[in-house]
């Protein structure tokens, strides 16, 4: 008996005996233009070059709905796919496109939540960084600055050196307000992020 060797879809090899090939062709899964070769050969051709062989187009996937749910062609197009016939189709262990697309969907959103997640965090955990070094700055500023003005026997340069100490101070925590403001706002976003990847 004759073997051949087609390329399906995904580019796969199949081997397969000729009346195995007829029935391929004949139900539609081989088309005129699938690449196929004999046993042994090295040479490919395309299946409509084979004798013998007759092509259907496969059916619709609608019609193969109808005859595995056993609906009537006349029923009505827009009932066949509703919520108790994708029950149905999970109870009984078969995934339908639909889900296999709102699957792949909800895959893809997670994963985008999961970035802005990261990035918010990663956002937050810089700005508390900034946050603190603005205030460690004004901090030692101000020390310097007050340590100027108790060593220096003039009193006018340590009053001055005494409230630029101050004013640096508060100017740094100024500063440090909105960006810790800002750091805790990332965090609300990369938790709710987190939230919402889960969910």
């Amino acid at each position: 008996m004759t073997h051949f060797e087609y390329l399906d879809k995904s580019d796969t090899s199949q081997i397969v005996s000729s009346a195995k090939l007829k029935e391929l062709a004949d139900s539609g899964i081989i088309s005129p233009e699938t690449r196929l070769r004999k046993e042994g050969s090295i040479n490919w051709t395309t299946a409509q070059h084979v004798k013998g062989l007759v092509f259907n187009s496969p059916k619709p996937q609608e019609d193969v709905l109808d005859e595995v749910l056993g609906i009537r062609e006349d029923s009505n197009k827009d009932d066949l796919i509703n919520s108790n016939l994708l029950e149905d189709a999970s109870a009984s262990g078969r995934t339908t496109n639909r889900q296999r697309h709102q699957r792949k969907w909800q895959s893809r959103h997670r994963d985008r939540w999961d970035r802005l997640a990261t990035l918010s965090n990663a956002l937050a955990q810089i700005h508390f960084f900034f946050g603190w070094l603005a205030i460690a700055l004004g901090v030692i500023v101000f020390f310097l600055l007050t340590g100027v003005s108790q060593n220096t026997g003039d009193t006018e340069t340590a009053t001055r050196a005494f409230f630029s100490g101050i004013s640096i101070a508060i100017a740094a925590i100024f500063v440090a307000i909105p960006v810790f403001c800002l750091g805790v706002v990332l965090r609300a976003i990369s938790l709710f992020s987190l939230d919402r990847a889960d969910g």
